[in-house]
């Protein structure tokens, strides 16, 4: 368990003033956060290709998470159009949505 320790980035001095109890929980708090932290790398990279695949690049403010503004709903009517974009933009077929080009 010392060399699992150590290898999520804990002191190895630490490890022995604490109890088995207080390390397991430490321990599984950084299998979470190392999880939260690939998910994170994966959304990322997901991110950087469906922008390199759009035809126009969205403003920037756009993207930009923001405490200061609540944005309103989108309505049911944006919602639709919105996956119906995303299906086409990732290769979908129109006539599966019912649209000719």
């Amino acid at each position: 368990m010392l060399t699992a320790w150590v290898a999520v980035g804990f002191d190895p001095a630490r490890f022995w003033e604490i109890t088995m109890g207080e390390a397991e929980s430490e321990m599984r708090g950084a299998a979470k956060r190392m999880e939260r932290e690939a998910n994170e790398r994966v959304s990322l990279a997901w991110h950087i290709v469906a922008l390199d695949r759009s035809k126009k690049l969205p403003r920037l403010e756009t993207l930009l998470r923001s405490g200061s503004k609540p944005r309103r709903p989108q309505t049911e009517e944006e919602k639709l159009f919105a996956m119906k974009s995303i299906f086409l933009a990732f290769g979908g077929d129109p006539a599966e949505l019912g649209i000719s080009l």
